[in-house]
């Protein structure tokens, strides 16, 4: 059930990208997989880093891309923290995460993490359930879940290295996605 309703949004934030088919791809947070499979398939000639907390989640995604983890287009990482320092500094043209900014408690940690990964000039989009929606989705109101408002995403985006931080509202689907797109810029 929560697959699905995390799924829906998936094509929708990818397609806010600039893809090009060997773009090299940083997915955090990929969960179930289904955010892989949308970008492998709009990367045939790139790699994909996928990037995980939960080992469970790693176990079904290697299984489930054994051909692509096989042929290099596909690498997973653990990382128990949540952070990306093990995942190679500025090797993704870009970088998405998907449904993860509600269990961080300090987005600014996530943002500056994923402009680290990144070429300069390099994109990130960060894909959430908008906020009033989701603080009504019974897990939402558990412990270890954080609602940040819109506004302070944003800042926390900007503060930390990115620009042209633009805010965009998804289509009419469960839990109404919201994504913020951002250009990474390193000081030269």
């Amino acid at each position: 059930m929560m697959a699905r309703r995390t799924s829906a949004a998936i094509p929708w934030a990818i397609g806010l990208l600039p893809l090009e088919p060997s773009h090299r791809v940083a997915d955090v947070g990929f969960g179930h997989g289904d955010s892989l499979a949308a970008l492998l398939e709009r990367v045939p000639q790139g790699r994909v880093a996928g990037i995980e907390m939960s080992e469970t989640m790693l176990d079904v995604a290697a299984k489930r891309f054994k051909a692509e983890i096989s042929s290099g287009r596909l690498a997973l990482h653990h990382s128990a923290d949540g952070r990306l320092s093990h995942v190679g500094e500025g090797q993704f043209d870009l970088a998405v995460s998907f449904n993860t900014i509600y269990i961080t408690e300090d987005p600014a940690v996530l943002f500056a993490d994923l402009r680290r990964l990144l070429v300069p000039g390099g994109r990130a989009a960060v894909t959430f359930p908008e906020r009033s929606g989701f603080a009504t989705f019974p897990p939402a109101q558990t412990e270890g879940f954080f609602l940040h408002e819109l506004a302070d995403l944003s800042r926390a985006m900007t503060e930390v290295g990115f620009e042209d931080v633009t805010v965009h509202d998804g289509p009419d689907i469960v839990m109404h996605p919201q994504s913020l797109v951002g250009v990474a810029v390193r000081a030269q």
